[in-house]
Protein backbone atom coordinates (compact mmCIF):
# COMPACT_ATOMS: atom_id res chain seq x y z
CA UNK A 1 0.00 0.00 0.00
CA UNK A 2 1.12 3.54 -0.94
CA UNK A 3 1.96 6.46 1.30
CA UNK A 4 -1.23 8.22 -0.52
CA UNK A 5 -3.70 5.82 -0.31
CA UNK A 6 -2.16 5.39 3.24
CA UNK A 7 -3.53 8.55 4.29
CA UNK A 8 -6.07 8.83 2.43
CA UNK A 9 -7.42 5.85 4.75
CA UNK A 10 -6.36 7.71 7.98
CA UNK A 11 -8.34 10.50 6.94
CA UNK A 12 -11.58 8.32 5.86
CA UNK A 13 -11.20 6.76 9.57
CA UNK A 14 -10.21 9.63 11.33
CA UNK A 15 -13.96 11.36 12.54
CA UNK A 16 -14.26 7.90 13.80
CA UNK A 17 -11.40 7.85 15.91
CA UNK A 18 -12.24 11.31 16.68
CA UNK A 19 -15.62 10.23 18.85
CA UNK A 20 -14.92 10.64 22.61
CA UNK A 21 -11.92 12.58 22.35
CA UNK A 22 -12.39 15.86 24.03
CA UNK A 23 -9.13 17.85 24.36
CA UNK A 24 -7.88 18.23 20.58
CA UNK A 25 -5.56 21.48 21.35
CA UNK A 26 -2.48 19.77 22.76
CA UNK A 27 0.62 19.88 21.47
CA UNK A 28 3.07 16.78 21.77
CA UNK A 29 6.70 17.08 21.99
CA UNK A 30 8.09 13.77 21.21
CA UNK A 31 11.64 12.63 20.49
CA UNK A 32 10.23 10.44 16.91
CA UNK A 33 7.31 10.47 14.78
CA UNK A 34 5.33 9.02 17.70
CA UNK A 35 3.53 12.62 18.00
CA UNK A 36 2.36 13.05 14.23
CA UNK A 37 1.55 9.94 14.09
CA UNK A 38 -1.55 10.29 16.23
CA UNK A 39 -2.20 13.72 14.83
CA UNK A 40 -2.81 12.17 11.65
CA UNK A 41 -5.05 9.54 13.21
CA UNK A 42 -7.26 12.26 14.38
CA UNK A 43 -6.46 14.20 11.42
CA UNK A 44 -5.81 17.45 13.74
CA UNK A 45 -3.74 20.04 12.65
CA UNK A 46 -0.13 19.78 13.84
CA UNK A 47 0.51 22.12 16.81
CA UNK A 48 4.01 20.92 17.29
CA UNK A 49 7.48 21.04 15.16
CA UNK A 50 8.34 17.53 16.20
CA UNK A 51 6.72 15.57 13.37
CA UNK A 52 8.51 13.63 10.92
CA UNK A 53 11.88 13.68 12.72
CA UNK A 54 13.94 12.39 15.37
CA UNK A 55 16.34 14.06 17.81
CA UNK A 56 19.50 11.62 19.77
CA UNK A 57 18.69 11.23 23.07
CA UNK A 58 20.84 13.83 24.78
CA UNK A 59 19.84 16.29 22.24
CA UNK A 60 15.98 16.08 23.30
CA UNK A 61 16.72 16.26 27.28
CA UNK A 62 18.14 19.51 26.43
CA UNK A 63 15.74 20.39 23.90
CA UNK A 64 12.93 19.63 26.31
CA UNK A 65 14.56 21.21 29.00
CA UNK A 66 14.98 24.39 27.37
CA UNK A 67 12.00 24.65 25.03
CA UNK A 68 11.37 28.16 24.57
CA UNK A 69 15.56 28.67 24.28
CA UNK A 70 16.04 25.86 21.52
CA UNK A 71 13.21 27.60 19.66
CA UNK A 72 14.65 31.21 19.49
CA UNK A 73 17.76 29.17 17.10
CA UNK A 74 17.15 29.80 13.40
CA UNK A 75 17.68 26.31 12.49
CA UNK A 76 21.00 25.64 10.25
CA UNK A 77 21.54 22.75 7.86
CA UNK A 78 24.72 20.61 8.58
CA UNK A 79 26.51 17.57 7.06
CA UNK A 80 26.57 14.13 8.28
CA UNK A 81 30.97 14.57 8.24
CA UNK A 82 30.36 17.85 10.79
CA UNK A 83 27.51 16.06 13.08
CA UNK A 84 27.60 14.72 16.30
CA UNK A 85 25.51 12.22 15.79
CA UNK A 86 27.30 10.79 12.78
CA UNK A 87 28.09 7.19 14.37
CA UNK A 88 24.41 7.04 15.82
CA UNK A 89 23.33 7.04 11.87
CA UNK A 90 25.93 4.76 10.64
CA UNK A 91 25.02 2.39 13.45
CA UNK A 92 21.42 2.51 12.05
CA UNK A 93 22.36 2.05 8.66
CA UNK A 94 24.63 -1.12 9.88
CA UNK A 95 21.47 -2.32 11.53
CA UNK A 96 19.37 -1.70 8.82
CA UNK A 97 17.13 1.06 10.29
CA UNK A 98 17.77 3.49 8.13
CA UNK A 99 19.10 3.11 4.12
CA UNK A 100 21.68 5.81 3.64
CA UNK A 101 23.29 7.68 6.78
CA UNK A 102 24.65 9.42 4.47
CA UNK A 103 21.30 10.96 2.32
CA UNK A 104 19.62 12.23 5.56
CA UNK A 105 19.14 15.50 6.82
CA UNK A 106 20.24 17.02 9.38
CA UNK A 107 19.22 20.18 11.10
CA UNK A 108 20.96 22.34 14.06
CA UNK A 109 19.59 24.28 16.71
CA UNK A 110 22.38 25.56 18.66
CA UNK A 111 24.21 23.02 19.91
CA UNK A 112 21.17 20.06 19.84
CA UNK A 113 21.10 17.87 16.38
CA UNK A 114 17.59 16.79 14.97
CA UNK A 115 17.47 13.95 11.99
CA UNK A 116 14.93 15.04 9.80
CA UNK A 117 13.18 11.95 8.49
CA UNK A 118 10.33 12.32 6.09
CA UNK A 119 11.01 15.63 4.09
CA UNK A 120 12.42 16.07 0.34
CA UNK A 121 14.85 18.51 1.49
CA UNK A 122 16.47 20.92 4.41
CA UNK A 123 14.28 23.50 2.66
CA UNK A 124 11.02 21.61 3.21
CA UNK A 125 12.14 21.00 6.52
CA UNK A 126 12.97 24.39 7.45
CA UNK A 127 9.62 25.67 6.41
CA UNK A 128 7.56 23.26 8.31
CA UNK A 129 9.76 23.54 11.54
CA UNK A 130 9.16 27.40 11.39
CA UNK A 131 5.03 27.62 10.86
CA UNK A 132 4.73 24.26 13.06
CA UNK A 133 6.94 25.66 15.67
CA UNK A 134 4.89 29.16 16.61
CA UNK A 135 1.22 26.77 16.90
CA UNK A 136 2.63 25.05 20.17
CA UNK A 137 0.30 25.40 22.74
CA UNK A 138 2.43 25.56 26.30
CA UNK A 139 -1.06 25.26 27.76
CA UNK A 140 -1.42 21.62 26.77
CA UNK A 141 1.76 20.08 26.79
CA UNK A 142 3.07 16.47 26.39
CA UNK A 143 6.51 15.66 26.09
CA UNK A 144 7.20 12.13 25.25
CA UNK A 145 10.68 9.98 25.02
CA UNK A 146 11.64 6.34 24.80
CA UNK A 147 14.76 4.51 24.45
CA UNK A 148 15.34 4.36 20.95
CA UNK A 149 18.79 5.26 19.25
CA UNK A 150 21.14 4.72 21.78
CA UNK A 151 19.36 5.98 24.98
CA UNK A 152 21.39 5.31 28.00
CA UNK A 153 19.70 4.89 31.61
CA UNK A 154 21.19 7.37 33.44
CA UNK A 155 18.71 9.58 30.93
CA UNK A 156 15.73 8.13 32.35
CA UNK A 157 16.07 10.12 35.73
CA UNK A 158 17.23 13.29 33.94
CA UNK A 159 14.02 12.90 32.03
CA UNK A 160 11.67 12.46 34.86
CA UNK A 161 13.28 15.62 36.85
CA UNK A 162 12.10 17.65 33.68
CA UNK A 163 9.06 19.97 35.21
CA UNK A 164 6.40 19.19 33.10
CA UNK A 165 3.14 17.67 34.50
CA UNK A 166 2.55 15.35 31.75
CA UNK A 167 5.62 13.23 30.46
CA UNK A 168 5.87 9.80 28.83
CA UNK A 169 8.51 7.37 28.98
CA UNK A 170 7.84 4.01 26.28
CA UNK A 171 10.03 1.30 27.18
CA UNK A 172 11.23 -2.24 26.62
CA UNK A 173 13.89 -2.21 29.33
CA UNK A 174 12.74 -4.22 32.64
CA UNK A 175 14.32 -1.89 34.96
CA UNK A 176 11.80 0.94 34.01
CA UNK A 177 8.73 -1.36 34.50
CA UNK A 178 5.87 -0.01 36.42
CA UNK A 179 7.20 3.18 37.03
CA UNK A 180 5.53 6.42 37.64
CA UNK A 181 4.97 7.67 33.45
CA UNK A 182 6.17 4.77 32.12
CA UNK A 183 4.50 2.56 29.30
CA UNK A 184 5.96 -0.63 29.00
CA UNK A 185 6.05 -2.85 25.55
CA UNK A 186 6.91 -6.00 26.35
CA UNK A 187 7.02 -7.48 22.70
CA UNK A 188 10.64 -6.21 22.35
CA UNK A 189 11.51 -6.60 26.29
CA UNK A 190 14.44 -9.12 24.58
CA UNK A 191 15.80 -5.85 22.88
CA UNK A 192 16.07 -4.29 25.89
CA UNK A 193 14.51 -1.16 24.61
CA UNK A 194 11.64 -0.22 22.35
CA UNK A 195 12.14 -0.71 18.73
CA UNK A 196 8.47 0.35 17.89
CA UNK A 197 6.64 2.99 19.98
CA UNK A 198 3.98 4.05 17.97
CA UNK A 199 2.00 0.33 17.38
CA UNK A 200 1.14 -0.31 20.74
CA UNK A 201 -2.45 -0.39 22.70
CA UNK A 202 -1.36 2.73 24.64
CA UNK A 203 -4.84 4.53 25.04
CA UNK A 204 -3.87 7.54 23.49
CA UNK A 205 -7.33 8.62 23.68
CA UNK A 206 -8.16 8.43 27.51
CA UNK A 207 -4.63 10.21 28.15
CA UNK A 208 -5.32 13.50 26.38
CA UNK A 209 -8.20 13.37 27.93
CA UNK A 210 -6.88 13.25 31.65
CA UNK A 211 -3.86 15.21 31.06
CA UNK A 212 -3.31 18.45 33.26
CA UNK A 213 -2.64 21.64 31.76
CA UNK A 214 0.29 23.27 32.47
Amino acid sequence: MNAHLKRLIKVFLSPFNRIGLKNKSFSIISNNCWGGYYYDKFHLRYTTPTIGLFFPPKDFLKFVSNIEYYLSFDLKKIDLESANCKQLLVNKEKNGLIKNASDMIIGKLGDIEIVFVHYSSFDDAYVKWNSRKSRINFENLIIKFNDQNEFEEYMFNEFMTIPYKNKLFFTSNMKFKGKENVYFIKKYADLGFALDDIHTRFNIKKYLNDIKRQ
